[in-house]
């Protein structure tokens, strides 16, 4: 089978698993393509989802453009996750890519560290300000240090609780990263949209992989890893390195 045919297969996968609601894709195969370079096919062993029913569903959330631009694919998909597509400001979806990927790496390559610290901060009072100044109901609150926590009672928890979602950083492949938390499946679990497009450990229950659900979130992912103060994917690590961006409509 070429990589072709075999993208055709999984695109014919992916249809059918959206038009097919309330499921979770627990199974894959994997099939090689000459050389080393592996491919996973999801396929349809699932198990019945109701926990996810009464989500928010807006806009279908996207997946980043490069290695770098987590950072306002995730504040972008915020707005999408909360507000309809006529609802967005145009200025505050290009305010949002004006001001993420401002780093430099250690070559003085600019955007190859990604989006700083110093940036999220930023986007917060930027959207606050515009919120206040052209009535646009949304309402924000950065995080960090010893405050960002996902945990019962926690703000982030809260936030997630009346419907708002969650950008928060995070490690990838050891990397720092950026995710949307937008739903608490239990009091154990927590559900998020990765931007990064590839497909994780199939035999790793702490981070389950969600295939039909491209408006609101892609892994369901225990709580205590979020928390964790290591590097592993989706742990938010010490505290220096901890940043929560909360969003949620002033409106509802």
């Amino acid at each position: 089978m070429t990589e072709k045919a075999f993208r055709a297969i999984i695109g014919t996968w992916e249809t059918l698993l959206f038009h097919w609601p309330r499921l979770v894709v627990l199974g894959c195969v994997g099939i090689t393509f000459g050389g080393d370079r592996q491919f996973w096919a999801w396929l349809p062993r699932v198990v019945h989802s109701a926990h996810l029913e009464g989500m928010p569903m807006k806009n279908r959330l996207i997946y980043q453009s490069s290695e770098y631009d987590c950072g306002p694919t995730s504040v972008t998909n915020a707005i999408r996750f909360l507000f309809e597509r006529a609802e967005i400001p145009p200025a505050v979806l290009k305010h949002i890519w004006i001001m993420g990927i401002d780093t430099f790496s250690a070559d003085g390559e600019p955007g190859k560290e990604g989006t700083s610290k110093a940036s999220m901060r930023y986007m917060d009072a930027w959207l606050e300000c515009f919120a206040e100044n052209c009535q646009f109901p949304i309402k924000t609150a950065f995080l960090d240090m010893e405050f960002a926590t996902v945990q019962p009672g926690s703000p982030a928890w809260r936030c997630l609780e009346r419907g708002g979602c969650v950008v928060m950083r995070c490690s990838l492949g050891g990397d720092g990263h950026y995710v949307l938390l937008t739903r608490i499946v239990s009091q154990k679990k927590v559900g998020l949209f990765d931007p990064y497009d590839e497909y994780p450990d199939p035999d790793d229950p702490a981070r389950e992989y969600v295939f039909d659900q491209p408006k609101a979130l892609n892994r369901i992912v225990d709580a205590t890893i979020l928390s964790a103060i290591d590097y592993s994917d989706y742990a938010m690590g010490p505290l220096e390195k901890r940043e929560l961006l909360l969003f949620w409509r002033s409106d509802q």
